[in-house]
């Protein structure tokens, strides 16, 4: 046999052994996906939502014009985890006015390290621009920062100046690790009540009633039933009834014993439910749960969520986990574990019918982000937070905001010596008679913008030595209409910035905090 045979044979061969290897890989990985269970995605997150539209002004720093925060969560339920993700800016409305080099963009990560950057001088609208391409994604929860503004260093057209732009972002990742789960939620957080129910055919705006039911056996009056276990074995049932013929429906998911096992990623899991008042959820086995984010986000006809029983041991993520909950008057979260907790991002933001919270047992110590924790909790009154523990915490923007009737805030216990950000904290709390910041640290705070705008009723702000503004670079409308408010001199309404911001000649007052 002469070479060139040998040759011959051996490419057929190594092409037999290529689409073998292709086949076996695919038919894994379809298996894996669909009967299984669900890939280890991360998910990605918008502060303020995916879409940006805005106007702009030439500014000196990329921190002066628009930020963005995108939050990638990563859910460690199993070994050696790990995600590659790709992050895009699709350029829905770009003026040709804008399309100049001196508008740009820059991306970068939780470790201010930067991931991209460039500028529009060669986009036009419809484009997409890639941010990031390939990402290794391995921390439980990433943030990365997206500034996009006129660089007013260098010439720019005065056309630029306020000229109207819309942009999307959006992202898509890939997971390579299996995990088994026992009742499957939808793998993407629901985006609005039209969104579908753990992945069956009913809406969200179509349920009236969610129950956990002590049996698997779907009764014969049910319109729909869905087996939702993971091994797809019968063990937890989903089905709904219409009992009172009105186009809504009555949800029940059921297993033998009255015990149902949740997924790790609980994200959204009861979402945007318009029209559920009450649900019991003493049946749901949270345990193995390493995310509650967005659980009841925006479920704004809750009035109250059985959540005594849950099992927070295993949860990372509580960011938005009753955002929007408008409705819901009283929490019991006693039991509640929040030692693994790293984010708190606008976890209660929008109760607004909530009249007191008790978070005394909350263990905070691993938390960087309380970002809007609180914010827009209107009705208020009493909050037990003084035994937070805040060393880790980087990020408290707006995290009181518009807290009407809160009168006092026990702050004492308070480490701030890692915040970064305390941009309208404050802002509208417009009963609070006093502030004791004696025990903040705010030697690494870069952002004090409308920290206590339209506190009009706050008389004093008591802080010590460790309040240091010497990294304060952004601080407008700091004291905006704090009218009642007197420090060693009196409120000057045309001073309301950080040269203030002292208890030497400005509106704060000295108090030791040994």
């Amino acid at each position: 046999m002469n070479k060139y045979k040998l040759y011959m044979i051996f490419g057929i061969v190594l092409l037999g052994l290529s689409i073998t290897g292709s086949l076996a890989y695919y038919i894994w990985s379809s298996s894996t996906t669909s009967i299984s269970g669900n890939l280890c995605l991360p998910e990605i997150y918008f502060t303020g939502g995916a879409t940006i539209n805005s106007k702009l002004k030439p500014v000196s720093s990329k921190e002066e014009g628009l930020i963005k925060e995108i939050e990638v969560n990563l859910h460690k339920t199993c070994n050696n985890d790990t995600a590659v993700m790709n992050l895009y800016l699709s350029l829905d409305l770009l003026p040709t006015a804008l399309q100049e080099n001196t508008f740009v963009y820059e991306l970068y990560n939780g470790n201010n390290e930067r991931i991209s950057s460039g500028n529009f001088s060669d986009k036009r609208e419809g484009d997409t621009i890639t941010l990031a391409s390939n990402e290794i994604v391995t921390s439980n929860v990433s943030i990365y920062t997206l500034y996009i503004y006129i660089d007013g260093n260098r010439d720019n057209p005065i056309t630029m100046t306020n000229q109207n732009f819309r942009f999307n972002i959006y992202g898509e990742g890939t997971g390579a690790i299996y995990k088994e789960n026992v009742m499957q939620n939808e793998t993407t957080t629901p985006s609005s009540s039209s969104s579908t129910f753990l992945n069956t055919e009913v809406l969200r705006n179509q349920i009236e009633s969610i129950t956990i039911e002590k049996t698997n056996v779907v009764p014969s009056d049910a319109k729909y039933s869905k087996d939702i276990s993971s091994k797809q074995d019968g063990s937890v049932m989903l089905w709904y009834t219409d009992k009172d013929n009105n186009s809504l429906y009555e949800i029940s998911i059921g297993s033998e014993n009255g015990s149902v096992e949740a997924n790790t990623n609980g994200s959204g899991m009861f979402a945007y439910l318009d029209n559920v008042s009450t649900l019991d959820l003493s049946g749901l086995d949270t345990s193995n749960m390493t995310s509650m984010s967005k659980m009841f986000y925006n479920s704004k006809s809750l009035t109250n969520i059985d959540v005594s029983g849950f099992d927070t041991s295993k949860v990372v993520n509580m960011n938005r986990m009753f955002e929007g909950c408008s409705s819901v008057e009283s929490l019991d979260l006693s039991s509640f574990n929040t030692s693994k907790v790293i984010n708190f991002i606008a976890t209660f933001g929008g109760c607004e019918s909530l009249t007191e919270l008790d978070l005394s047992n909350f263990d905070t110590s691993s938390t960087t982000k309380m970002t809007y924790m609180f914010g827009s909790c209107t009705s208020l009154v009493n909050l037990n937070i003084s035994s937070f523990d805040t060393s880790k915490v980087n990020d408290m923007t707006l995290m009181f905001q518009s807290c009407y009737k809160l009168t006092n805030i026990d702050l004492s216990n308070f480490d701030t010596s890692n915040v970064t950000s305390m941009e309208g904290m404050f802002y509208a709390c417009n009963i609070l008679k006093s502030l004791d910041l004696s025990n903040f640290n705010t030697s690494k705070v870069d952002n004090m913008k409308k920290m206590f705008m339209y506190c009009y009723d706050l008389k004093t702000i008591y802080v010590s030595d460790k309040w240091d503004t010497s990294k304060v670079n952004l601080s407008s409308n700091m004291f905006l209409d704090c009218k009642s408010l007197v420090g060693t001199v009196q409120y000057d309404k045309s001073k309301t910035d950080i040269s203030m911001a002292n208890y030497t000649n400005g509106y704060l007052t000295y108090k030791s905090n040994n």
